[in-house]
């Protein structure tokens, strides 16, 4: 769905609390989200922010991940991706007789992502002295932090030398008008399409999608898929077909975006990272990130920004985890039988992941 279809969905369930009140993406929007999540399970869409022009949308996956992604149940979400995760990586190549495997291709046609012009009557470009980053609203949780925070961005990263694409979510912080500085975690795929841009003396493409349609988010968290894949299994999840777009950037994004930043990651270019608060209440910074240095802004008119909040267990990054660790499961059956249960720890901050094991021999 996207982010006006989730709206009126919301909307027509009863589950879109919309506030009208002015408030500030400085600690007032964070604070009043966690707060409100404690009571309801419904969407928050902040109208007036102050000396911001997008508007807010945050709570979209929490309690109602399943409606925010076109399904009666997580459940029913689980089962169709199980239909593709063994399809897209399978165990051995003798796993599926032939027959097996070309229904199933025939199958995943219908969700295999399409790509569609660019319409870029219904977008405004912001460049050159009219580009400014500080126009976006972006969050701070504790007056620790240093920069204002874009939570939970889509990020997609293109490297046109070797022409590979990853896709992934991952925190973005604002300096200037016209800087980001994006948090990359070690040995993440991105982190490595970065090292080779460097070894090759080449920029890096950067798309920052802020309010990108739901189906992609579950996906863009799964480190062992492609690009593709990911954009297949968001259709698969959600039973819609993506579409994607390219720009002139030869950059392919979701076609339904409310707000894309275009930059670049010039090789060698890195800054302390400002300090962050973590779903585990550490704040934390000072280690060198990759600079991006914007080139453009495409923004809807009347856009809509979406961000998740920072919460171990109230805020859609959690509601995300619970999924993608159930996704995972799926995945690590495929290659490790006697795993029976994947759990993401909230209070670490979903960087360590606990595998329950179903055997009694200690080799194993």
């Amino acid at each position: 769905m996207t982010i006006s279809d989730l709206l009126m969905a919301f909307f027509q369930r009863g589950k879109l609390l919309e506030i009208n009140n002015e408030v500030s993406p400085d600690f007032e929007i964070p604070w009043l989200s966690i707060e409100l999540a404690k009571h309801f399970d419904h969407a928050l869409l902040y109208s007036k922010v102050s000396g911001k022009t997008p508007r807010v949308l945050t709570n979209v996956f929490y309690k109602k991940i399943h409606l925010a992604l076109n399904a009666g149940s997580e459940e029913q979400i689980i089962n169709r991706a199980s239909r593709v995760v063994s399809l897209i990586e399978p165990l051995s190549p003798i796993q599926k007789d032939k027959l097996h495997l070309l229904a199933s291709l025939a199958w995943i046609a219908d969700y295999y992502p399409d790509v569609k012009e660019f319409q870029s009557s219904t977008i405004r470009v912001l460049q050159g002295y009219d580009l400014d980053l500080t126009l976006i609203p972006a969050l701070k949780h504790s007056s620790q932090e240093e920069y204002p925070v874009m939570t939970n961005p889509l990020i997609i990263a293109t490297l046109d030398s070797i022409d590979e694409t990853e896709i992934t979510v991952q925190r973005v912080q604002v300096v200037d008008e016209k800087t980001m500085l994006l948090h990359v975690p070690r040995n993440s795929r991105i982190q490595h399409l970065i090292e080779e841009a460097s070894r090759r003396g080449k920029p890096l493409k950067i798309a920052v999608v802020l309010g990108a349609p739901a189906s992609i988010y579950p996906p863009a968290f799964l480190s062992w898929l492609s690009f593709t894949e990911k954009l297949l299994l968001a259709g698969v999840i959600s039973e819609t077909k993506l579409a994607t777009t390219k720009l002139e950037d030869n950059i392919y994004v979701p076609f339904s975006f409310q707000t894309t930043v275009i930059g670049e990651i010039v090789p060698g270019d890195e800054r302390p990272e400002g300090k962050m608060l973590y779903e585990n209440g550490d704040i934390l910074g000072g280690t060198p990130m990759p600079v991006i240095h914007a080139k453009k802004i495409l923004m809807e008119s009347n856009p809509i920004i979406y961000y998740s909040t920072i919460h171990p267990t109230q805020s859609d990054i959690a509601e995300l985890f619970r999924l993608v660790e159930k996704i995972f499961l799926l995945n690590y059956k495929n290659l490790l039988p006697n795993v029976i249960d994947l759990t993401f720890l909230g209070n670490d901050a979903f960087r360590t992941v606990v595998a329950k094991v179903n055997t009694f021999k200690r080799e194993n």
